[in-house]
């Protein structure tokens, strides 16, 4: 009898922590901006538990007209990635942030920025510097001449002003906090939503017979070499001027 009783308080104790558990909350609030720190509407956020409980693994919501969102029903003291989307539902940013103490609302500390967003097929838009970009290089080995050529024809996203990126531009994208693998195996440190086969697209400037391009693996980036040379690292990335 004594041993039926101590397993009912057992059994009552931890029903109550359950039912108390669940009604844990805590609110959290963030602001997502584009490149120039302008509010980003329509954005979807998902918040992920790393260490899931049942019943606050995941949250999803979008941003308002403002850029801001908010979640009301997240686990207190609790490690969130927070997942943001483009309007294609393509995942372009990931933030690792903890919940605040129940009953509290915590505010992240500065705006999530998406800088590149998957507009349109075949586009994405450099929201900083308002360049669109191919989403994808032309695939193959290809020489300087041919990579003009390939440019002035190209026809992604039904634009018909695409050119050679300049330097510069190609320059603007690199960053060493991105990281993936290319068909040729070298890594890229660019945004996954541009996707280059090999790591060396062509720049459109010229001096003489060489012509430049830029190095988007490790090491020294900017580079010439004969406008002939169509060694199996070359590439050609079109670019246009967003509207």
């Amino acid at each position: 009898m004594k041993k039926f009783s101590l397993w009912s308080l057992l059994v009552v104790f931890l029903m109550m922590f359950v039912v108390g558990c669940g009604g844990k909350s805590t609110s959290l609030e963030g602001k997502v901006v584009d490149g120039k720190g302008q509010p980003l509407a329509n954005v979807k956020v998902a918040a992920k538990m790393s260490q899931p409980i049942k019943g606050y693994e995941q949250f999803e919501t979008t941003t308002g007209a403002d850029g801001s969102f908010k979640f009301t029903k997240l686990f207190p003291t609790s490690e969130y990635q927070l997942l943001l989307y483009s309007e294609r539902g393509t995942e372009e940013k990931k933030i690792k942030t903890e919940s605040g103490p129940e009953g509290q609302t915590k505010m992240l500390p500065e705006p999530a920025m998406i800088r590149f967003r998957d507009s349109k097929e075949g586009v994405v838009l450099d929201t900083k510097t308002n360049l669109m970009w191919a989403a994808k290089d032309n695939g193959s080995d290809i020489n300087w001449q041919g990579a003009k050529s390939y440019c002035e024809n190209y026809r992604g996203g039904g634009y018909t002003d695409w050119r050679m990126p300049t330097q510069d531009e190609l320059a603007g994208l690199y960053d060493q906090t991105k990281t993936y693998k290319s068909d040729c195996g070298f890594d890229v440190h660019l945004t996954e939503l541009i996707r280059l086969t090999c790591v060396a697209p062509w720049a459109s400037e010229t001096r003489g017979s060489a012509a430049a391009f830029f190095y988007f693996n490790d090491g020294e980036r900017r580079f010439w070499d004969p406008v002939t040379s169509d060694r199996r690292n070359y590439r050609v990335l079109p670019v246009r001027s967003g509207k």
